[in-house]
């Protein structure tokens, strides 16, 4: 379990993103895509690892995290 809080200068969606643990973002974003989702920010690296940010068909923001390390 970790979290963080982050410094933003603006808002995507709601005030708090979930994020959930992957060991591959590239195959769930595709799979986002394929049932109806849509990529709000592509995969990025962030030190420890990578994050992304979807936005499901009812509109909530959820986020991917894939670490360095194996899961």
């Amino acid at each position: 379990i970790g979290g963080s809080f982050l410094k933003v200068d603006k808002l995507v969606g709601g005030n708090i993103i979930f994020y959930v643990c992957v060991e591959d973002i590239d195959k769930y974003l595709k799979k986002v895509k394929e049932l109806g989702g849509k990529v709000i920010k592509d995969k990025e690296s962030i030190g420890v690892g990578y994050k992304a940010l979807f936005e499901d068909p009812e509109g909530n923001l959820v986020g991917l995290y894939m670490p360095i390390l194996p899961i």
